[in-house]
């Protein structure tokens, strides 16, 4: 199956520009699928799910995580024999649907004046508890990045070629 792309001024944002499929989104928000004529369409989805992959991925460069979005060259492998690796790839792929699911469903929902949160509100927040435990899960990660820091030097190594 080939992305979908539209013309937007400065983005054409399709399923590799995300963490998820909009097949995951599509099965939170139980309104079938997206199309060109449904509200939202699938586009505006496809949007959605790369606005929110953005923020993901700014959680994993920040923990010194390499792994993105399809379409910005390195993704998750298909499959690791890293459990942590996998447990990462789920909750990110996890967090990115929430998000975009959240945004979908915000457009039918409508307050009821009772003060009990919408569907899309608790989705945000789980959203962003699931972003706090990326983050968490990004420190057991064998692949992470060396962050160096000129006040925490624990872990540092130098190749027995170092000369100084």
């Amino acid at each position: 199956m080939s992305p979908v792309v539209v013309n937007l001024p400065g983005a054409q944002f399709t399923e590799d520009d995300a963490f998820c499929l909009q097949a995951d989104v599509e099965a939170l928000v139980q309104r079938g699928k997206f199309t060109e004529a449904t509200k939202p369409n699938h586009q505006q989805v496809l949007d959605w799910m790369a606005r929110y992959a953005a923020q993901v991925e700014s959680v994993l460069a920040t923990a010194g995580v390499l792994y993105t979005v399809t379409s910005r060259g390195n993704p998750f492998p298909a499959s690791t024999s890293d459990a942590n690796a996998a447990r990462l790839k789920t909750l990110c792929a996890a967090a990115n649907a929430k998000a975009a699911a959240a945004e979908a469903r915000a457009m039918h929902e409508v307050k009821d004046g009772s003060g009990a949160p919408t569907q899309s509100e608790i989705w945000l927040k789980e959203f962003e508890e699931l972003l706090v435990q990326i983050a968490a899960d990004c420190l057991v990660l064998e692949t992470r990045a060396p962050i160096f820091s000129k006040t925490n030097t624990t872990d540092l190594k130098f190749l027995s070629d170092t000369e100084f």
